[in-house]
């Protein structure tokens, strides 16, 4: 599975304050619908996943149930290598430590105490998870058509992508995604989800370091 970048992209994920309700913010924001310059803005986004061999962040992640709960933050590292096999390391340092990793179709937790091994196919979400990345395998981007209805956003910049699923399995967990990557070099800093619950979670990455293709 080599294009493990795509789950990095839209699983955990999720962009703080992408809409913030200032003026200045609103002023600066504009749709893209040119036609051509989507077609470009897809096609280089798909050339900058394909030389990436690998990378390493720090994150920062944070959940809340809007009116009802915030969860603790959890911070930590995140790597992922593309060789086969392709490998997706996430690894908590607060509020506890534990260890997640996605390699090809098996998924390892690892906490205090407490080790879990599972097929994706055990588990909804990661099934549509692995999907999502086997189309990332095919197309070199997270941007799939024949998975997500698609549409693109510049801030001064930096690029948001939405992306909300066609699949009906995946409506029922995911209302629709919030990817924000820097417009020159289309490399992800951010993503937002937005869960069919009303829940939201959002991971920051901070310190990237990526290594290209050689």
């Amino acid at each position: 599975m080599k294009k493990t970048l795509t789950f990095i992209s839209i699983v955990f994920f999720m962009t703080a304050n992408i809409f913030a309700q200032n003026d200045d913010f609103i002023d600066k924001y504009k749709e893209i619908t040119d036609t051509n310059e989507i077609d470009k803005l897809k096609t280089e986004i798909s050339e900058a996943f394909r030389k990436i061999e690998s990378i390493e962040c720090n994150y920062l992640m944070e959940k809340r149930i809007p009116m009802f709960y915030r969860f603790p933050d959890t911070k930590g590292t995140m790597r992922y290598k593309k060789s086969e096999p392709s490998e997706l390391y996430w690894s908590s340092e607060s509020p506890q430590k534990s260890n997640f990793t996605l390699k090809n179709d098996s998924i390892e937790f690892v906490k205090p105490n407490e080790f879990k091994k599972m097929s994706v196919d055990e588990h909804l979400i990661f099934r549509e998870v692995s999907q999502i990345i086997k189309s990332g395998e095919k197309y070199g981007s997270f941007v799939d058509e024949s998975m997500f209805s698609v549409s693109f956003d510049k801030c001064e910049g930096d690029l948001y992508v939405t992306l909300y699923p066609k699949k009906s399995k995946m409506k029922k967990i995911i209302d629709h995604f919030y990817v924000k990557m820097d417009y020159k070099t289309k490399v992800v800093k951010q993503i937002n989800v937005y869960e069919s619950n009303n829940s939201e979670t959002d991971i920051i990455l901070s310190d990237i370091k990526i290594t290209d293709i050689k």
